[in-house]
């Protein structure tokens, strides 16, 4: 269509909309009254209620709305209050733990009734409805308004039940902290007896025993792995510190061994020189035991008449135990070498 054709078709248009406002302003009030709204809702169905009608709709929205908040903080609250439930069993398995489980389910089930309660309400009244009627507003209003103060009611009884946790998700809480650092400490102590033995083992000494220690401590590195989830708190903060104090004591020894061998070389090459001194020691007590019995009565040399003969018994002992010993060093058994010592 071309400009021109379109200009007169626009002002027949515009005379035909005067004329259609012109016959309002001709029709009797109460002709007019009920024209307008369709007139100017293009038609529509809606009802036209006034002030009050639109006033009910509101209060209803505005119950719905507090309603609805109300649903989500004590929603929100539950979640909280479900974490520090789950804080508190897994690591306490008291029957005062045991008890908060079941109080909070008893809890949980007001909870769903509330929630069920504030849904239905919800389901039941379509505000958007274009025909709501003011009653039909009044009563949502109201059984919105209800079970919001469900909701708050619940929120209440569990706000009281959270701040009777206190002492047991104190102490939860405090084991849980521990927990990291424990394992952390426990895996940094193994790594540090695998370092101490691989250093003892590059100077040359064996240490099979403490290598078998260490290994005997790799199932329990395992199960603390696998996490506290799977043992609990209480079992896992008990193995990370075995495992700490076992690996301690794998890595001071590892350390101690190069150093403790020179020791025992030590003690081997000075109790053998003793045992050869007191040998040639003992030879020279026959001699004397000869110009006592010439000299003196029995009774001034008879105890002393067994004595070179005990003596050669217990250096013949000694050389013995210093043998074993020098075995137990070659083979570095290094516990043994140090009993052996001892008994020499």
């Amino acid at each position: 269509m071309t400009a021109t054709h379109a200009r007169p078709q626009a002002r027949a248009g515009g005379r035909t909309a005067v004329r259609d406002v012109l016959g309002l302003m001709l029709l009797p009030v109460p002709l007019l009254a009920a024209a307008l709204p369709a007139a100017f809702a293009g038609g529509g169905t809606r009802r036209w209620f006034g002030g009050r009608g639109e006033n009910q709709r509101a209060d209803a929205q505005a119950a719905k709305d507090a309603a609805a908040e109300a649903f989500y903080e004590l929603d929100t609250a539950q979640r909280d209050l479900r974490i520090s439930i789950e804080t508190i069993t897994a690591v306490d398995s008291s029957p005062a733990a045991r008890k908060v489980v079941d109080d909070f389910a008893a809890l949980g089930r007001r909870i769903d009734e509330a929630s069920h309660a504030y849904i239905t309400a919800v389901d039941a009244h379509d505000l958007d409805r274009d025909d709501l009627e003011p009653a039909v507003a009044a009563r949502a209003r109201t059984e919105l308004t209800a079970a919001k103060d469900e909701l708050v009611r619940v929120k209440g009884e569990l706000e009281r039940f959270a701040q009777g946790l206190g002492p047991l998700l104190g102490n939860a809480e405090t084991q849980l902290a521990r927990l990291a650092p424990a394992v952390e400490r426990a895996r940094q102590a193994l790594l540090g007896a695998s370092n101490a033995l691989d250093a003892a083992r590059a100077s040359g000494l064996r240490a099979d025993d403490l290598a078998a220690r260490l290994a005997a401590l790799a199932p329990e590195l395992t199960k603390l792995n696998q996490g506290a989830g799977r043992h609990g708190v209480p079992d896992t903060l008990q193995r990370a510190d075995q495992v700490l104090r076992g690996a301690e004591a794998v890595r001071a020894e590892a350390a101690q061994l190069p150093e403790r061998a020179a020791e025992i070389d030590h003690r081997l090459v000075s109790l053998r020189t003793r045992a050869q001194a007191l040998t040639t020691r003992a030879g020279t007590v026959e001699p004397v035991l000869s110009e006592l019995r010439r000299r003196f009565t029995a009774a001034c040399w008879q105890d002393l008449q067994p004595v070179p003969e005990q003596a050669a018994v217990n250096v013949r002992q000694a050389e013995e135990k210093l043998k074993e010993a020098t075995k137990a060093r070659d083979e570095q058994r290094w516990a043994d070498a140090t009993s052996r010592l001892s008994t020499v």
